[in-house]
């Protein structure tokens, strides 16, 4: 599914086409999946030792990968990120406990930002 986002800024107006983002577990799952299928095949004899040196670097790589797989849609961290703002806006305790108003704002537009050109 793409859709289609109208930007304004000061007058200037452009388009960018978005994706939407669908599949994140399955993708987490399949980065995991593949990693164990590597790590098991570091443990068959028939493989030389330089081979398995090259799927354990390749192991520790899809590990990676797969912990920084963001298990929330951009829609939804976008949304509680202008929550969050919000509530800083009106709750000086909560802004105070969340590094501050311009830090939330900051994180609402850094999420913005890479959704629109993402």
């Amino acid at each position: 599914m793409y859709w289609r986002l109208v930007l304004s800024n000061k007058g200037q107006t452009g388009a960018a086409i978005l994706k939407r983002e669908n599949g994140m577990e399955e993708r987490t799952a399949l980065l995991r999946s593949t990693a164990n299928l590597l790590r098991g095949m570091t443990f068959d004899p028939a493989i030389p030792k330089h081979a398995k040196e090259v799927l354990e670097a390749r192991v520790e790589r899809l590990d990676k990968a797969a912990e920084i797989v963001p298990e929330k849609s951009i829609e939804l961290r976008i949304t509680e990120a202008a929550s969050d703002y919000k509530m800083a806006l009106t709750n000086s305790g909560f802004a105070d406990e969340h590094g501050g108003v311009n830090a939330l704002k900051k994180s609402l537009f850094d999420l913005v930002e890479g959704w629109e050109w993402g």
